[in-house]
């Protein structure tokens, strides 16, 4: 059984044998790193199309699309499955299957081969992303938690970044030798499954959340006692199913809305750049880059963040954005290009960590890693969406002649919605925490 220590102590007690800390955090972030693995093929595709002239271009693009397609389907799935399996277990099957549905497509030429290697690597990567924060959320608690949720979502940029620029360079020898760039994932594998203890199954046995988050500082010295005289019938039909509070289903919804918009930047800056003579396909590469950078800092800084702001910090992460997208919008310059693309990666890692922060204080633990699957499965439902959706926008307003800039304005609208609703749900999940501690003072 975990002890919960909230302290910060060199290390954890787990199942009777101390395990180092900082390991720990090592071994967690080491299958967050995994977690963008489709990008080692991305710099590659126009080689691969070259390979294969008389194989429609669109089916290539499924190397890098399939992956995440695959998280739609596959990533509410990684909650069930941990219920009946050991998530030690879960990551062995990721790990072998991630290693070698990666490292084979090199000594293939079949593409519809490679294509069901694809397919395999994406189910793996669509249980190892909700994974991370799940086993964050198993072994830490309090501001610990929401610094390494941080970190998971920093150790997840960066590993995109490090796939993209070793399987970019391979690609340049040979296109299949883009797929080599799975072997790094060998050592992070090595030393997640090493270090890793298992967690826990299930720690709150209470129809209540046990983050300490979740609870205003008026309601924590009776939080306890009044869970304890509320466990009731109702509580537990509430755990046969997920009870997730208004604000949990809001935040989720705004992250689907908020990828939708972020997607956009990402399939027009090339675009935009390139197709209005701004520069060339490497000023586009740099734009994009620094929106991986954008992500990473600001994941890591999530934990300080949030210290200050708490769930504020979302309200803050849309008014960022609401910048980087006026910023693309009416700039006509690399550098204009480039601010854009920090602004919205800084957004975008605040927004992700924040809405898995909040999904995972707000429900019992038994529904947690459901909680962190569906803003993870929705977010992938609106950037899949987002080209149809913003074509349709462009044939009802009459703008499909400029869709790049136009969808750099349509985003610019949509984060402005968004910061106005997300602050009222804010001002209302106050209001009733407030309401919820004084009638639990008053018991």
């Amino acid at each position: 059984m975990v002890e919960t220590i909230i302290s910060r102590e060199k290390h954890l007690v787990v199942d009777g044998r101390k395990v180092n800390r900082s390991l720990l955090k090592l071994s967690i972030m080491c299958i967050s790193v995994q977690d963008q693995g489709s990008g080692a093929t991305t710099p590659a595709l126009e080689h691969i199309m070259r390979a294969f002239p008389t194989i429609d271009p669109s089916i290539i693009m499924m190397f890098s699309t399939i992956p995440s397609l695959c998280m739609i389907i596959f990533c509410p799935l990684y909650a069930k499955l941990q219920e009946h399996m050991k998530k030690r277990t879960v990551l062995w099957f990721c790990a072998i299957s991630f290693i070698v549905s990666g490292i084979s497509p090199a000594f293939m030429n079949n593409v519809y081969l490679i294509l069901i290697m694809r397919l395999i690597q994406g189910i793996s990567i669509a249980f190892m992303i909700p994974m991370g924060s799940d086993l964050v959320c198993d072994f830490f608690e309090g501001q610990e938690r929401q610094t390494m949720l941080g970190w998971v979502n920093g150790a997840m940029s960066l590993g995109g970044v490090l796939l993209q620029v070793v399987g970019g360079f391979l690609a340049n020898i040979d296109w299949h030798y883009c797929f080599f760039a799975y072997l790094i994932s060998i050592l992070f594998f090595a030393i997640s499954l090493y270090c890793l203890p298992e967690p826990e199954k299930i720690k709150n046995t209470s129809p209540y959340p046990s983050d300490s988050n979740y609870y205003s500082e008026d309601s924590v010295d009776v939080e306890m006692d009044f869970v304890a005289e509320s466990a009731s019938a109702e509580g537990v039909r509430v755990m046969n199913k997920l009870s997730m509070p208004f604000t949990g289903w809001a935040y989720t919804i705004f992250h689907m809305l908020f990828f939708m918009c972020v997607f956009a930047v990402i399939t027009n800056t090339s675009s935009i750049i390139v197709g209005e003579n701004i520069s060339g396909a490497g000023g586009a590469g740099i734009a994009l880059a620094l929106m991986s950078f954008g992500s990473f800092i600001s994941s890591l800084l999530f934990g300080k963040i949030f210290k200050r702001l708490n769930y504020n910090v979302l309200p803050l992460a849309f008014i960022i954005s609401i910048a980087g997208f006026a910023v693309g919008y009416w700039g006509h310059t690399l550098f204009s290009m480039c601010l854009m693309c920090l602004f919205i990666g800084i957004a975008q890692g605040l927004d992700l960590t924040s809405v898995i922060s909040k999904c995972s204080s707000i429900v019992n633990d038994r529904w947690r890693a459901l909680a962190i699957s569906l803003p993870l499965c929705l977010g992938s439902v609106g950037g899949f969406c987002q080209p149809w959706i913003y074509d349709l926008i462009h044939f009802i307003t009459g703008t499909a002649s400029v869709p790049g800039r136009s969808a750099l304005l349509i985003s610019l609208i949509v984060a402005v919605m968004l910061t106005v609703m997300v602050i009222t749900v804010n001002i209302k999940d106050s209001i009733d925490s407030i309401t919820t501690s004084k009638g639990i003072g008053a018991v």
